[in-house]
């Protein structure tokens, strides 16, 4: 029997790229379906998936989560797919994995919809296409929701401490207040807002007896060879990849980065094994296990992630 799993910014490289790879392999034998906003590079990642491995099944589809209009097209195309093959079998898995990087600007870029654009595409983005896909999540046999966020949200984690302290006010979600803009703090503030949001549905779908769809999250870890760091300028592109990723780690200098194979694992057991708590924040151990981990205190906020919940429900215009 198919199983749809749907990535969200599989292109190549990136973590969402290569875990679309593992979960359309053998034994795992998903129809993976990439949902990328940049055409071109997602039929080039769908090329690269079939070419390597005859045996698997990747369909591309266009999803720009900077767009909410794209996010709905996205939604309708995937249920028309083979024929409308998926609306009968639902969703067995959607990953969470496109994101908007911080980067060197010093002023708000926005979506198409003018919210903040790490906001807007790291949470309001995935918030309308979680929503608009849970009655296909809830037609699977069983069916997984994950959420990547980052260890950079928690002030008390490694790295989570440099720079400003991660919070997010409800009352400017879109950092409008004079002065309150920071790229690397509205990236942190994005990625507590996919824990918020991950905590709530996953109460949410409890509260209405739903047992079959599980959700959880997990902090892939820093990976610089991807194509997060895309508006980090010149010299921190160079940096992350030829530095952070090249030299330092080349001598072992480097203990606190991931590979491209690392992050995308964790993101894949996260998705498909027995070792990934309902519910709960993930990480993959230097032996290549998944573990369950502590997120920042203001990520277990039940108040907030009902309001953050209410607000995303109204600025998406989803039935959430």
């Amino acid at each position: 029997m198919t199983r749809f799993a749907i990535v969200t910014g599989a292109n190549a490289p990136s973590l969402g790229f290569r875990a679309a790879q593992m979960l359309a392999a053998a034994p795992l034998r998903f129809h993976v379906v990439l949902a990328c906003r940049d055409e071109r590079r997602g039929l080039e990642a769908r090329e690269s998936i079939l070419a390597a491995d005859p045996g698997a099944k990747a369909t591309f589809a266009k999803c720009d989560l900077a767009d909410l209009a794209s996010v709905r097209s996205f939604v309708d195309e995937y249920r028309s797919l083979d024929g409308g093959e998926p609306e009968k079998r639902g969703l067995s898995v959607l990953l969470l994995n496109a994101g908007v990087g911080f980067a060197s600007e010093t002023e708000r870029r926005f979506t198409k919809q003018d919210f903040e654009e790490k906001i807007g595409v790291n949470h309001l983005g995935h918030f309308l296409l979680t929503n608009l896909l849970l009655p296909d999540l809830r037609r699977a046999e069983a069916a997984r929701v994950v959420a990547v966020s980052s260890s950079l949200h928690d002030p008390d984690a490694a790295g989570g401490g440099r720079g400003r302290p991660c919070t997010l006010d409800l009352d400017d979600l879109h950092l409008a207040k004079e002065g309150a803009y920071d790229s690397q703090f509205a990236y942190k503030r994005s990625k507590l807002a996919n824990l918020l949001f991950a905590y709530e549905l996953k109460r949410r779908l409890a509260a209405e007896g739903c047992s079959t769809v599980h959700v959880s999250a997990v902090s892939p870890g820093f990976v610089p060879s991807t194509n997060l760091g895309r508006d980090a300028g010149a010299f921190g592109q160079f940096f992350m990849k030829w530095i952070l990723d090249g030299v330092l780690k080349w001598i072992g200098m480097v203990k606190f980065t991931r590979t491209i194979d690392e992050g995308a694992t964790a993101e894949v057991l996260c998705a498909t094994s027995d070792e990934c708590v309902d519910g709960g924040y993930h990480r993959l151990t230097e032996e290549g296990a998944l573990e369950a981990i502590k997120s920042s205190a203001e990520s277990y906020d039940k108040d907030k992630a009902r309001e953050l919940w209410k607000i995303s429900t109204r600025l998406t215009g989803s039935d959430g």
